[in-house]
């Protein structure tokens, strides 16, 4: 039997909902979901679930709000407000399954790699503006190094800015970095081997700006700590959101840490081909690496990509 929710209900389960555990990581979802996700239950949403509807009718009205979010969101607003509303009854296994289907088509068809992908003259915004910052200030050069690396690895945010010190190595051509399979922890790390003289949009290398970060990176734990060494699950909302607040000043809306993933498997399934973009980006799936490259990037020059990139994953293995 479906039960509608009042305030005091309501505030209760919003709290429960947020402390439940992962089966993923076994860690509380307050741990470990970005901050984002908690956005989408503003006073709006609470008046909402507590107006008596249940069901499907509930959902059309959350549905609803969600399509007033930016559109690389909306599946996610409505995934979570599906997942809230079974977990606490308004709607049954039957109308969870269909609400969650209607998130999952809405990602794969409204959120395509054009909506995602950098074009070049993006990319001369970002890479200028990281260039003009002052980077004896640690947050600019940390910012400017994983903005970069984010560029020429395409990795996840989450796997980029957790990455530690051990897994992080450095000689005198190449940066080698072992990036954990979050999403399939049982797999071994994809080792993956970075070139310093990697040029990128600005003109730069990969290795100045890794040389730059390491001469006022205070020591750690992890790669991207904080200014005093240490490290917490903010690190990693605090990097995101600075690059989405970089976008809105350059007017590159959107810019996001998933957006240089997408710009990535673009380039190099143009250049080396689909299996190899696979291989490097982690999917265990083919169809996921040809969703994020739906787009082609043949407009954008070799020059204009690097001098190094067509070689900058023939070395790519599993640690």
């Amino acid at each position: 039997m479906l039960r509608a929710m009042t305030y005091d209900v309501y505030d209760h389960a919003l709290t429960r909902f947020f402390s439940r555990t992962s089966k993923r990581t076994g860690r509380p979802i307050a741990e470990v979901t970005v901050a984002r996700d908690k956005t989408f239950f503003n006073d709006d949403i609470r008046d909402v679930f507590c107006s008596g509807l249940t069901g499907d009718d509930l959902m059309r009205r959350l549905d609803e709000y969600a399509h007033l979010k930016p559109l690389s969101w909306r599946h996610i607003g409505l995934y979570n407000y599906c997942q809230f509303a079974r977990y606490n009854g308004l709607i049954d296994g039957l109308q969870a399954d269909f609400w969650k289907h209607e998130a999952i088509s809405r990602r794969v068809t409204q959120v395509t790699a054009e909506d995602k992908i950098l074009q070049p003259d993006d990319l001369s915004k970002v890479f200028n503006h990281l260039a003009s910052l002052d980077h004896s200030v640690h947050h600019n050069a940390r910012l400017h190094l994983y903005v970069a690396l984010s560029f020429v690895c395409g990795a996840r945010r989450s796997a980029l800015s957790d990455l530690r010190m051990d897994d992080f190595s450095l000689t005198e051509t190449e940066l080698v970095l072992k990036m954990p399979r979050l999403k399939s922890p049982s797999l071994s790390k994809l080792v993956v081997h970075v070139p310093l003289d990697t040029v990128l949009p600005h003109n730069r290398t990969v290795g100045d700006v890794l040389y730059t970060y390491l001469s006022v990176r205070t020591p750690g734990e992890h790669l991207f700590n904080e200014q005093d060494g240490s490290f917490n699950d903010k690190v990693r909302y605090a990097l995101g959101m600075a690059v989405k607040r970089m976008g809105d000043k350059l007017g590159v809306h959107k810019l996001s840490p998933h957006s240089f993933r997408y710009t990535f498997a673009s380039m190099v399934s143009d250049y080396v081909g689909i299996r190899q973009a696979q291989a490097v980006l982690g999917h265990a799936n083919i169809t996921t690496t040809q969703r994020y490259a739906g787009v082609g990037y043949s407009n954008m020059s070799a020059d204009t990509i690097t001098s190094g990139f067509s070689r900058l994953y023939k070395q790519v293995s599993r640690g």
